[in-house]
Formats: structure tokens, C-alpha cells, sequence
């Protein structure tokens, strides 16, 4: 399968109740490549994330999203629209318990360019976290961006 050296556009945000954070937006340069089930998606997560130097992979396929972390932070987090999902987040200070809950979850790539938007809940053990709301950009980095 070929491999796209692409620039991915990340923007983040939680919703707690009546309160709303602003956008975090993070651009990371990755590698997108088609599977047989549809395409993954691969980079490093920068500083701002708070989970530098952590490599991410996104299996993009029918009806879901699997987002995988390895590196000094580790999980593996399902994404399916109106299904409940459990798993372990592995960090330097122990491993927590999850169970992510996706309410929207769009995804499309097409000639090395894509997007996908998720819109989840996370419950850490008993403590709820608020909704939230990923996009994600992704294009063919182009010769002339790499100068």
C-alpha cells in the first residue's frame, strides 16, 4: 500500500455543563496509507498536547475509529456512533480506567486529503469528563511545504 506524507490539522476541545473551553489546535506532520478495511493515519503528538514524543495511529474503518498511543503514554480508544467502548490508559503515573461513549463520529479521505470529527464522553472510574469535540484535517504535504 502506498504512503502519503501529509500535514494534519488537529483542534480539540471539552464541554463541561454550562462552560465550554476554547479550541486547542495542534499541526503535526504524519503519514497517511490505505488499508484493505480503509486508511490509517500516523504521527507524533507535540508538545502542546501534552503528550509529546507519544506516537498516534488512527485506524480510520466502516463505522469507526480506532485511535492507538504509544510511547510514555499508552491506550487504545474505540470510537463507535452510539456504542460504549472500554480500555486502559497507561501513563507514568499508573493506569486509569476508561469507558468512552460517541455521540458523532464522521470520517472521509479522498485523493490524500480527509477529515474526521468525533464527539465523545470519557469516564475515568466514577468521574464523568465532559463532552468532547475533535476535528481533525488532514492533506498531501506537498514538496514545496517541506522547504
Amino acid at each position: 500500500m502506498e504512503k502519503t506524507n501529509v500535514i494534519i490539522t488537529i483542534q480539540s476541545r471539552q464541554c463541561f455543563d454550562t462552560l465550554e473551553e476554547d479550541w486547542v489546535e495542534q499541526t503535526a506532520g504524519g503519514c497517511l496509507e490505505r488499508t484493505a478495511e480503509g486508511w490509517t493515519l500516523t504521527y507524533l503528538e507535540g508538545e502542546t498536547s501534552g503528550l509529546g514524543g507519544t506516537r498516534t495511529t488512527l485506524e480510520l474503518a466502516e463505522g469507526r475509529i480506532t485511535l492507538t498511543r504509544a510511547g510514555e503514554y499508552q491506550s487504545q480508544m474505540v470510537f463507535e456512533e452510539g456504542r460504549g467502548h472500554t480500555s486502559d490508559y497507561k501513563t507514568p503515573y499508573g493506569t486509569l480506567p476508561l469507558e468512552i461513549r460517541t455521540s458523532r463520529l464522521f470520517w472521509a479521505v479522498e485523493d490524500r486529503e480527509g477529515k474526521a470529527e468525533l464527539d465523545y464522553r470519557i469516564q475515568i472510574g466514577p468521574q464523568q469528563s465532559g463532552l468532547t469535540q475533535f476535528r481533525l484535517w488532514v492533506k498531501e504535504k506537498r514538496e514545496e511545504e517541506s522547504k
